[in-house]
C-alpha cells in the first residue's frame, strides 16, 4: 500500500481539497483508496459528505479514537459515496493534538503507523489528510507515510514555510524514525495564469532547489471548487445546535469540466507515475 502525506506547514494551501481530488480521481480508475483525516477541524470528512460525529452530536468511532487505542482503525473507517473510503475525524484530534498525555508515550510517533497495518494489504493507497502545521498529528503521518505531497499556494509567502517544511522532512528522513519517507512532489495551487505575483513563485519554484519534485499540473484558482464544498449544510446536533457546516465533494464529481477539475485529474495521472516508479 502506497501511503501518502499530503502534507505543508501553511494552511491556506488546498491540502484536503487536493486530497478529496486525488481520492476521487484514484477511485474512479478502480484502485482501492483510503482517506485518513488527520485535521482536528475535519475538512477532509467534510468534503467528503460525511459529517463530523461531533458536530452531528453522535457515538462514532474516530480516527482520534484510534489514536488512543479505544478502537481498530477500522471501525472508524465511513465509506463516501465518491467511490473511497473515509477514515474519518472530529475535534476530538484536538486532544491529540495539544499533547493530553499522549506525547509521553515513547512510541507515540509510530502510533499511526501501527494503526495502519491492519489495512495494508486492503487498499491501493491511504492518503493522510494533515493538519496545517507540523504538530503530533502531522508527525504521527509523516512517520507513518511512505511518501509526502506538499501542495502549495501560489502566493510569495507561502514559499518560506515550503522550505522550511521541506528541510523538515529532509531531517526526518535522514534520522531513525522513518528513513524510507520520500518527498515525491510539491503541487503548485491556486494560480492564476494571469496574474504576475503567481507566475514570480512558479518562476523561483521552477529554478529553485525543488524545481524537479515540481509537478507540471497546476492547479487553477476557481469558485468551483468553493462551491463543490457545500453541497448542503448540516444541521448541528448536542453542544452544536441551532447551527450548520457545509458537507461537500471533490471538485470533479460536482464540476467535471471545471478548470480545477481538469488540472486535478491531470495532477492525479502524474503523481500515480511518480508513486509507482520505483
Amino acid at each position: 500500500m502506497i501511503t501518502l502525506a499530503i502534507a505543508n506547514q501553511k494552511g491556506g494551501s488546498g491540502k484536503s481539497t487536493t486530497a478529496v481530488a486525488l481520492a476521487y480521481s484514484y477511485a474512479q480508475a478502480g484502485r482501492k483508496v483510503l482517506v485518513v483525516d488527520l485535521d482536528p477541524q475535519a475538512h477532509a470528512t467534510c468534503l467528503s459528505g460525511i459529517c463530523p460525529p461531533a458536530f452531528e452530536g453522535a457515538e462514532k468511532a474516530t480516527i482520534g479514537d484510534c489514536f488512543l487505542n479505544k478502537t481498530p482503525i477500522t471501525e472508524a473507517i465511513v465509506k463516501s459515496s465518491f467511490g473511497y473510503k473515509v477514515g474519518i475525524a472530529d475535534e476530538g484530534l484536538l486532544e491529540i493534538e495539544l499533547g493530553g498525555g499522549f506525547s509521553r508515550n515513547p512510541t507515540w510517533a509510530f502510533t499511526l503507523r501501527k494503526a495502519l497495518r491492519p489495512v495494508q494489504k486492503v487498499y491501493d493507497i491511504a492518503i493522510l489528510d494533515c493538519a496545517p502545521h507540523p504538530g503530533i498529528l502531522t508527525q504521527c503521518a509523516l512517520v507513518a507515510a511512505t511518501n509526502v505531497l506538499v501542495p502549495v499556494e501560489a502566493h510569495p509567502l507561502a514559499l518560506l514555510g515550503l522550505y522550511q517544511f521541506c528541510d523538515n522532512l529532509k531531517q526526518l528522513a535522514e534520522g531513525e524514525a522513518n528513513p524510507e519517507l520520500q518527498l515525491s512532489a510539491v503541487l503548485l495551487t491556486k494560480y492564476a495564469d494571469q496574474e504576475r505575483v503567481c507566475k514570480s513563485v512558479l518562476e523561483h519554484l521552477d529554478r529553485g532547489a525543488l524545481s524537479g519534485m515540481l509537478l507540471s499540473d497546476r492547479i487553477s484558482r476557481s469558485t468551483a471548487v468553493a462551491r463543490a464544498a457545500a453541497l448542503k449544510w448540516q444541521p448541528g446536533g448536542g453542544s452544536y445546535e441551532g447551527i450548520s457546516i457545509p458537507l461537500g465533494a471533490p471538485v470533479q464529481a460536482v464540476e467535471p469540466h471545471c478548470t480545477a477539475a481538469t488540472d486535478f485529474e491531470f495532477a492525479a495521472n502524474a503523481l500515480w507515475e511518480v508513486l509507482t516508479s520505483g
